[in-house]
C-alpha cells in the first residue's frame, strides 16, 4: 500500500481513495490543495454539502457511470470527477477529480453566441488563447469551402497574406489589447483559393474580465471589390476623355 500511496502523489491529478462508507482513506497533495481541506482520516461529509454529498454519493455506487461534471455548492465550483475500483483485501473508490470551474464559465458565456451563429448567414469562429479554432459555424464550411472539421486548427491557417505569422499576431495583438480588430484581409479557403474579407476580431472575456475566447466573424469581400473596380475603371476612363 505504501507504493501504491507513493504512485498517487505522483499522479498530476488531484487523486482520493474512498472506502465503502464514504471514508477518505488516502489523497495526495494535489486533492487537498484543489478542494483546500485536510482530506485524510476524513468522511465526504466533511468535504460536501449534504446534498452535493448524496449526488456524489449516487454516483459512487452507480456501476454504470464512470464520471460526471458536478457543481459543489459548498466551494461554488465545477469539478470533473471520475472513479476506477481497486479491489485488494477490501474495495476501495479511486476518485480523480478536475477542476472544469473556467470551461463551464466559457460554456455559459459561449452557448448563446453559438445558438445565433448557427442561424448567421456571416462565416464565425471561436479560437482559443493559443489561437486554436475551437467552434465553426455551418456557414462558415460553406464559405471557406471546407469539406474537413477545422476545429483544432490554428488560426494562422486560413490566413492568405503575404505573412500570415505576422499578420495574424499582430491583428490579435490589436484584439487582445483594445477588445477588438476590424479590418479588411485576405483569408484561404479549403481548396488554396485566396479571397477577399471583411473580418472582426473580438475578444470575448466573463463578468470578471477574464479571457474566454476570441470570435472572428468574416464576409466576402467579393461584390464589394468588384463595384471598386468597376467604379475605378469608370473615374479612369472619364478622367482620360476629360484630358482628351
Amino acid at each position: 500500500m505504501d507504493l501504491f500511496k507513493k504512485l498517487l502523489d505522483h499522479l498530476p491529478v488531484a487523486t482520493i481513495v474512498l472506502s465503502n462508507d464514504d471514508y477518505c482513506f488516502y489523497a495526495n497533495s494535489k486533492a487537498t490543495h484543489l478542494l483546500q481541506h485536510q482530506i485524510i482520516d476524513t468522511h465526504l461529509k466533511s468535504l460536501f454539502s449534504d446534498q452535493d454529498r448524496s449526488y456524489l454519493k449516487n454516483f459512487l455506487i452507480d456501476e454504470t457511470s464512470q464520471e460526471i461534471e458536478f457543481y459543489c455548492s459548498k466551494r461554488d465550483k465545477w469539478f470533473l470527477f471520475k472513479k476506477s475500483i481497486l479491489t485488494d483485501q477490501n474495495h476501495y473508490i479511486i476518485l480523480s477529480i478536475t477542476d472544469i470551474n473556467e470551461k463551464k464559465q466559457r460554456e455559459l458565456y459561449e452557448k448563446p453566441l453559438l445558438r445565433i451563429s448557427e442561424l448567421s448567414t456571416i462565416a464565425t469562429l471561436l479560437i482559443d488563447q493559443e489561437l486554436k479554432i475551437t467552434y465553426a459555424n455551418q456557414f462558415f464550411y460553406k464559405l471557406y469551402q471546407y469539406n474537413q472539421p477545422i476545429v483544432g486548427t490554428h488560426f494562422q491557417t486560413l490566413s492568405g497574406e503575404e505573412n500570415p505569422k505576422e499578420f495574424v499576431y499582430n491583428v490579435i495583438e490589436i484584439a487582445s489589447k483594445k477588445g477588438i480588430w476590424q479590418g479588411d484581409d485576405i483569408r484561404k479557403k479549403g481548396n488554396g483559393t485566396l479571397f477577399h474579407t471583411s473580418s472582426t476580431i473580438t475578444r470575448i472575456t466573463d463578468q470578471e474580465g477574464s479571457f474566454l475566447c476570441y470570435a472572428d466573424i468574416s464576409r466576402d469581400n467579393l461584390i464589394r471589390t468588384q463595384k471598386e473596380a468597376s467604379l475605378k475603371e469608370l473615374l479612369t476612363k472619364d478622367s482620360l476623355i476629360n484630358s482628351a
